[in-house]
C-alpha cells in the first residue's frame, strides 16, 4: 500500500482550526444550518429529504444524486458520475487509478496540498507555477515543455486555490487539446466551481465541456464544501468514464 507523506496542512488545522480565537484560514464559505437548507426546498424536495433512508446506497452513489450532478455538465450522464465522502477521497482514488510507478504527472501550482503529495507518493511529478506577474496566468508552453513520453496526468485547479485565478475558455480548451493529442488525462479540481462571475468567458463545469476526442480523457472533481456552504453533506463527485474502465 502506498504510504503518503504527513498531510501538514491538515495537521496544522487539527491543532488550531477549532481552538483559535479567530479563524482567518478558512477556504470555505460560512456553512448553513439544516433548517436554513430546508427553507430553500419546495414541498417535494422537503418531503424527499424528510423520508430519506440513512442506510447504505449503491456503490457509485445514489442514482438520483448522480443524475442531478450529471445535469450540471453538458457532456456527461449519470453513468459518468461516482460519488464520494468528500473531494479528498475522490482525488486519492482518481490518482491511484491513473498513476503508478514509472509514470509522470504535471501539477499546476499553487494548489491544495494533496494535489501534489498524492501524485508524488505514486510517481515522478513536475510542477508548473502560475505566473504572479501576469495575474496568475497559466503558461501553456511551459506545460507542453515538461511533458514526457510517460506523462499520464496533467492536474489543474480552477478556480484556483488559493489565488482565485480562472483561465478563460479558450486557454482551457487549448490545454484539453494538448493533453488529448498526447493521450494524457487532464484532471480538473473544480471544488470552487460556482465562484465565477456569470459574465466571465468560462463554461460551467470547465473540463467536461472542453472538446476532446477521447471520452475517458476528462476527469473533474467537485463538491459542496468550497462554495456550497454544506460541509457536512460531503457530496463530492468524480465525473469520468475512465474510473469504471481502468
Amino acid at each position: 500500500m502506498t504510504r503518503l507523506p504527513d498531510f501538514r496542512l491538515e495537521t496544522y488545522f487539527s491543532r488550531w482550526e477549532f481552538t483559535a480565537r479567530h479563524h482567518l484560514t478558512a477556504s470555505d464559505v460560512k456553512t448553513m444550518t439544516l433548517a436554513e437548507l430546508l427553507a430553500l426546498a419546495d414541498d417535494k424536495d422537503r418531503d424527499a429529504f424528510e423520508n430519506l433512508s440513512l442506510g447504505y446506497t449503491e456503490t457509485f452513489g445514489d442514482p438520483a444524486l448522480r443524475e442531478v450532478i450529471a445535469e450540471t455538465y453538458e457532456h456527461a450522464d449519470a453513468d459518468d458520475v461516482i460519488c464520494f465522502a468528500g473531494a479528498e477521497e475522490a482525488l486519492y482514488l482518481a490518482m491511484s487509478v491513473l498513476l503508478g510507478a514509472g509514470d509522470h504527472a504535471v501539477v499546476v501550482t499553487p494548489n491544495y496540498q494533496a494535489a501534489e503529495t498524492v501524485p508524488l507518493a505514486l510517481c515522478d511529478v513536475t510542477g508548473v507555477a502560475l505566473d504572479p506577474e501576469r495575474d496568475w496566468a497559466l503558461d501553456l508552453d511551459a506545460v507542453a515543455a515538461v511533458l514526457r513520453p510517460n506523462t499520464r496526468v496533467v492536474s489543474v485547479n480552477f478556480p484556483n486555490n488559493p489565488t482565485g485565478k480562472v483561465i478563460d475558455a479558450a486557454d482551457f480548451t487549448a490545454l484539453a487539446r494538448l493533453c488529448d493529442e498526447r493521450g494524457i488525462h487532464l484532471f480538473s479540481d473544480e471544488v470552487y466551481r460556482g465562484l465565477v462571475a456569470e459574465d466571465r468567458d468560462v463554461p460551467a463545469g470547465l473540463l467536461i465541456q472542453a472538446p476532446v476526442d477521447r471520452p475517458d480523457a476528462a476527469v473533474t472533481v467537485a463538491d459542496l464544501t468550497g462554495v456550497g456552504a454544506l460541509d457536512a453533506a460531503l457530496a463530492s463527485a468524480v465525473v469520468s468514464a475512465l474510473l469504471t474502465e481502468s
